[in-house]
């Protein structure tokens, strides 16, 4: 009788690379246990042990196949996709200011431009836009950009922003009752708004902010002067006489309109640039036409003539 201890390998080849737990039954395996290429997973004891939910639930696709049959599951997968799409507007727009206000905004434009629908709230609102394939970064950065243009939306201290239709009724309001320096600075205040820096004094301001202070002084001079200058006659102006100038104030508006005036003094009347046309003298009548005339010809160069005096002396 041998008194070589056999192994399990000796007795059955096949077992050879087996993941088998022997310490139950007091045989030490001289072979090695192994991952087994990623098929097997091992805990510390080498035991086979099942991926977390929460492991599982980060796979895109085992989430998607859980949401045909669960319909929180499909919900939740939707709630993560409009999410991702509101991290890629708000990479794309970091300027973007995050309230409540301006997410209701932009929802509101959506769904009234998308969906037909302007009395939803803002989740369902959403969700159908979602569904309809217009919650995207770009819809989204689209209604972001049309809104801040029609001064619609909050924006941080100190940023610049148009300003809304009641906020311009309010300053043209001022300006009409001939208050145009708080028209004026209501305007700039409104559109920052709000400042978010101290300036020595006006100056300092406009020297600062050229492009905002010249854009409140044609403002407020133009509807100062409302009955006198329309708005075709005013982009004229600007076009002819403001252009290339970087800063712009009402006095100087004043000065540049009375120049330019002056210049045009014509235009209303004749097409040729705002030149005086040349004045042609009459040609002159001699006796011998006097003669051949008719007597209703003579009668109404007469009376012609009466009437050109009669201008000539007033």
């Amino acid at each position: 009788m041998s008194t070589n201890k056999q192994t399990p390998v000796d007795i059955d080849p096949f077992l050879e690379g087996a993941n088998i737990d022997w310490r139950g039954l007091g045989i030490s395996p001289t072979t090695k246990q192994t991952d087994d290429h990623g098929f097997w997973n091992l805990d510390s004891d080498k035991q086979f042990k099942m991926p977390s939910v929460e492991t599982m639930l980060r796979d895109p696709a085992i989430r998607r196949e859980l949401a045909k049959k669960d319909p929180n599951m499909a919900a939740a997968l939707i709630d993560e996709k409009i999410g991702e799409v509101a991290e890629e507007f708000r990479r794309r727009n970091p300027e973007y200011m995050a309230t409540d206000r301006n997410l209701s905004a932009i929802v509101l434009f959506l769904a009234e431009r998308h969906v037909g629908k302007a009395w939803l709230d803002d989740e369902t609102a959403i969700n159908r836009l979602y569904d309809c394939g217009h919650w995207t970064p770009g819809d989204l950065t689209s209604a972001y950009k049309s809104l801040l243009k029609a001064g619609k939306l909050d924006v941080p201290r100190g940023t610049r922003r148009a300003l809304t239709e009641q906020e311009k009724l309010d300053v043209i309001a001022q300006i009409r009752t001939g208050d145009i320096e708080n028209g004026i600075v209501n305007y700039v205040l409104w559109s920052l708004n709000g400042a978010s820096e101290e300036y020595s004094g006006p100056a300092d301001f406009i020297a600062k902010n050229p492009e905002l202070s010249s854009e409140a002084a044609q403002f407020c001079w133009f509807h100062s002067r409302a009955g006198e200058v329309d708005a075709a006659t005013f982009r004229d102006f600007q076009r002819e006489k403001l252009a290339g100038h970087r800063l712009l104030t009402v006095h100087l508006l004043d000065k540049a309109w009375e120049s330019w005036k002056a210049a045009r003094k014509y235009s209303q009347l004749f097409s040729d640039g705002g030149e005086k046309p040349e004045t042609v003298a009459p040609a002159s009548i001699t006796r011998r036409d006097l003669e051949s005339l008719s007597p209703e010809e003579s009668d109404r160069l007469y009376q012609q003539s009466l009437r050109e005096y009669a201008r000539s002396r007033r």
